[in-house]
């Protein structure tokens, strides 16, 4: 999405203090829900030779469209920049601090401070896309390792398309997210302190440099991926049905490790697949809530 057009797509004024919540918010969501389960898994599967169609395809197109320095699959840099991502919350909020007045204009924005917000927003995104990457590739390497297929019921169509389409939104993030706090206060310094007027853009653009612009390439990564700062809703309830999603994945997770390790020991137990299918069930219903919620503001 160009500058411009996500500029326009956002409420007429926000709150510093809402922006800083919610960065606060993603704090806890990366280090309660999105980082321990990744931490057991990349150590169990850091060797792994992956065999589903997703976790092949994620496995190859990972290391050609995110330049890391990390090394490692999909799972382990995944891991390795999630971790960074939490440690640079605290310089996030230092950015937001030095950028932002008490509220934050639409029609005054600048550069520099849409592309924290939209930072903001891709952290948001890495975080549940991230949790939910992990219980699909769990579900689908599981699979190899026993007779009874529960990777249907993990994962409901939809949030298997969901997986899909957003690949590529993912991977882009995940190129944005891989700096060092230091990096980003210098990148943010580098952005031309200029206002975003839509009637403008194409010659600012022309005359500083589109990478100058937008210098973590956030623009390419696709529409709207966190609609509190674009769509009047319900932010208190919209915020604690996805952390109540997020605990459950976190738990969701915990059940999958623990089959794998039982199937590959060649071990079945009944009460975890139970476990299991009803954990994925309160996912899917939380899930549902938020898309109703989010579609709901939209009209």
């Amino acid at each position: 999405m160009k500058i411009a057009k996500y500029v326009q797509s956002l409420l007429p004024s926000i709150e510093k203090k809402s922006i800083r919540k919610n960065l606060d918010d993603l704090r806890t969501e990366l280090r309660d829900h999105t980082l321990p389960p990744f931490e057991t898994a990349y150590e169990m599967l850091n060797r792994w030779d992956f065999k589903g169609k997703y976790t092949q395809d994620m496995d190859k197109k990972f290391p050609r469209e995110v330049k890391s320095r990390f090394r490692g699959n999909y799972l382990e840099v995944s891991y390795f920049i999630l971790n960074r991502t939490l440690e640079n919350i605290t310089t996030f909020e230092k950015l937001a601090d030095q950028l932002y007045g008490p509220d934050l204009v639409r029609s005054a924005l600048t550069y520099s401070e849409a592309q924290l917000l939209r930072l903001i927003e891709a952290v948001s995104f890495a975080a549940q896309y991230a949790r939910k990457m992990l219980i699909y590739t769990l579900a689908q390497e599981v699979d190899l390792y026993r007779e009874n297929n529960l990777r249907d019921r993990e994962m409901t169509k939809a949030e298997i398309d969901w997986l899909y389409n957003n690949q590529m939104v993912f991977l882009v993030i995940m190129n944005a997210l891989d700096h060092s706090g230091k990096e980003y206060e210098k990148i943010f310094a580098d952005i031309p302190d200029i206002s975003v007027d839509e009637s403008t853009v194409d010659s600012i653009a022309a005359t500083v440099g589109a990478k100058n612009l937008d210098p973590l390439r956030l623009g390419i990564g696709g529409g709207i991926i966190n609609p509190i700062y674009h769509v009047r809703i319900v932010i208190t309830d919209w915020q604690v049905a996805r952390y109540d999603a997020a605990k459950e994945e976190r738990k969701m997770l915990e059940y999958q490790i623990l089959d794998l390790k039982n199937a590959l020991d060649n071990k079945q137990d009944p009460k975890l697949e139970k476990a299991l299918e009803y954990t994925q069930d309160r996912v899917s219903r939380l899930n549902f809530k938020i898309r109703k919620m989010e579609a709901e503001a939209e009209d």
